[in-house]
């Protein structure tokens, strides 16, 4: 019931096409974007993935702390995830009501992660989730309904010059799509009295490719506007995943206005907080929401 929920939702919003406001170079930047994403020869365009199943090379730094681990990754529309962490024991959220959906599983036993002194893991686990969503987007960015496509003169300032790709070589848009709002605000229509403000999205596109190699993203469960710096995305390696564009090397980098010291806003840390090597992925893989039970 719930999967049916979501994909009603899914198919009911908008679908790609002409964006609401575009200049042309705006424009035409954006549409080398969906022609690249689109499978080529495709007679018609696939419904969007609902989840994915991936395994992958994984490298976390906290602070001066670096763990990497080798990790199974599944995650199911709006809020099924279940993952495997370095210390080999599993975390996820599952079907269930408020917090007890979420679980931590060590061998044979099973920890309700429900009660006050586990806000931290939850905290993860709804990261997790987050940064699955971002991906599935990342994914389906040829499907994506826009608005207010921007063309930008030049790069966003406080990039990490560390980057091992040239910024200076893309072409910038910025958009706004409800796709990045929360899936309990998405079918709020945006004309509505007290409708959330679009989230600001900014790409940095290879004309050549049409990919898209870096893309500053707003937080789903927290979407940012105008002004204010999400997560910056290093995107590499794009190869097709079930006819969807997949990038299979993903660095991300953190914002480092709340850090001690940190040089103005929108700074981002020289290193990524986070690097992902995708070994193997499905987005069709078929997964139910009782498969993200404990």
């Amino acid at each position: 019931m719930i999967l049916s929920a979501c994909t009603s939702l899914l198919l009911a919003l908008p679908q790609a096409g002409t964006p609401t406001t575009a200049g042309p170079d705006a424009m035409a930047t954006w549409q080398r974007v969906v022609q690249a994403a689109r499978q080529p020869g495709a007679a018609s365009v696939d419904p969007p993935p609902l989840g994915f199943e991936i395994t992958a090379e994984v490298l976390v730094r906290e602070g001066v702390q670096t763990n990497e681990a080798h990790v199974r990754h599944r995650f199911l529309q709006p809020d099924f995830v279940r993952f495997r962490l370095p210390s080999g024991r599993e975390t996820g959220h599952g079907p269930g009501a408020g917090r007890s959906g979420y679980w931590l599983r060590d061998g044979d036993s099973v920890i309700p992660l429900a009660d006050r002194s586990h806000r931290a893991d939850r905290r993860a686990v709804d990261e997790m989730v987050s940064l699955s969503r971002r991906l599935l987007l990342l994914a389906n960015l040829g499907q994506l309904a826009v608005e207010d496509v921007t063309a930008l003169p030049a790069p966003p300032t406080g990039l990490p010059p560390s980057l091992p790709v040239a910024a200076n070589s893309l072409a910038w848009i910025t958009l706004r799509s409800r796709a990045f709002l929360p899936p309990d605000r998405q079918a709020a229509p945006s004309q509505q009295a007290g409708a959330p403000t679009l989230p600001l999205v900014t790409l940095g596109v290879d004309l050549r490719t049409g990919w898209v190699r870096l893309a500053l993203l707003p937080d789903a469960a927290s979407p940012l506007t105008d002004g204010k710096r999400g997560d910056l995305y290093l995107l590499d390696r794009h190869r097709r995943v079930n006819g969807f564009l997949l990038p299979h090397a993903i660095r991300v980098y953190t914002p480092r206005q709340a850090l001690p010291g940190a040089r103005g806003p929108g700074q981002y840390a020289q290193r990524p907080a986070r690097e992902i090597w995708l070994l193997r992925a499905d987005l069709r893989p078929g997964l139910k929401p009782q498969d993200f039970r404990p």
